[in-house]
């Protein structure tokens, strides 16, 4: 079915085009040019306006030929990570490697050459499809930020497959997202020696909270980690300031429906604090906590 020269020589020409993030606009119009041979509409987002680049995202939609069939979504990066320019395929046997001085960028070229490959492959055998909805993304090796710059409001499909892994044998249906958190707890400035009664130690507010805290593995999805505390000027000074940085990762994306079974613990004040202010510091701490966490 799928014409092996053909997407092997289709690589090879990617790879060999440089595509950095932000500056992909080569392979870009290379990419269009073919998906237009093939029929499509495409069009050239303005994502790279938003994120400082010389193109945007390539979408290029193919029509049908299964009568009211819902859309399908086929997507793969057109960046490369550096270095990436100048790159020279070497070919032996079944391997594409480089001469050693660049990566291939077969992340994600390869991606890009089996969308066009698979849909000529459709076309040319006349094989009953969806209409399709490629989509030719910018910026994935620095955030995503092509994805996140679709105007998903002109996107009909529903469902999609992403083609960005190394192992062909496997399906990736969900994947890690994380919220990262960073609190800061005041407390209040004393001398530790001459007047300790008089200060309200942030250390020991950040401790009591920590300690009613569920960290590690919170369920068979979500996992919750402080990685970071920083704080204190002196051993003789109360602290009245503490930063303490962590992050929240779930399996898939949490909506706000899992908030009154996700991290319950969480919604609690804990145990008595030094002072009031302890107290009620812990309180918004953990709620905000919780509703960071429930919001991956």
């Amino acid at each position: 079915m799928i014409n092996q020269e053909r997407i092997k020589n289709l690589l090879l020409e990617l790879v060999k085009i440089d595509s950095h993030s932000r500056k992909e606009r080569d392979v870009a119009k290379r990419i269009k040019k073919y998906c237009e041979e093939m029929g499509a509409q495409v069009e050239i987002d303005d994502a790279g306006d938003r994120v400082g680049g010389n193109t945007g995202n390539v979408i290029a939609r193919f029509p049908g030929t299964i009568q009211n069939a819902q859309p399908i979504m086929m997507s793969a990066h057109m960046d490369t990570v550096v270095p990436g320019e100048g790159v020279k395929p070497i070919v032996e046997g079944d391997i594409i490697r480089t001469d050693g001085t660049t990566v291939l960028g077969g992340d994600d070229k390869s991606g890009c050459a089996v969308i066009i490959e698979v849909i000529r492959c459709l076309q040319e055998q006349n094989i009953p499809h969806a209409p399709i909805e490629a989509i030719f993304s910018i910026c994935e090796e620095v955030g995503l930020l092509g994805a996140k710059n679709v105007d998903v409001s002109k996107i009909k499909a529903k469902y999609g497959i992403v083609f960005d892994s190394d192992d062909p044998g496997f399906l990736f249906t969900k994947g890690p997202s994380s919220n990262h958190m960073e609190f800061r707890i005041r407390g209040l400035e004393s001398h530790a020696g001459v007047a300790p009664e008089e200060g309200i130690s942030a250390i020991k507010i950040a401790a009591e909270g920590i300690a009613a805290m569920k960290l590690g593995r919170i369920d068979e999805e979500t996992t919750a980690n402080i990685g970071q505390i920083e704080g204190g000027m002196a051993t003789n000074i109360i602290p009245n300031l503490v930063v303490l940085k962590g992050e929240g990762t779930c399996s898939i994306v949490c909506s706000r429906r899992h908030q009154n079974t996700k991290l319950p613990w969480q919604e609690k004040p804990p145990g008595p604090a030094s002072k009031n202010i302890s107290n009620a510091t812990i309180r918004r701490w953990m709620c905000r906590t919780a509703r960071m966490l429930c919001s991956l």
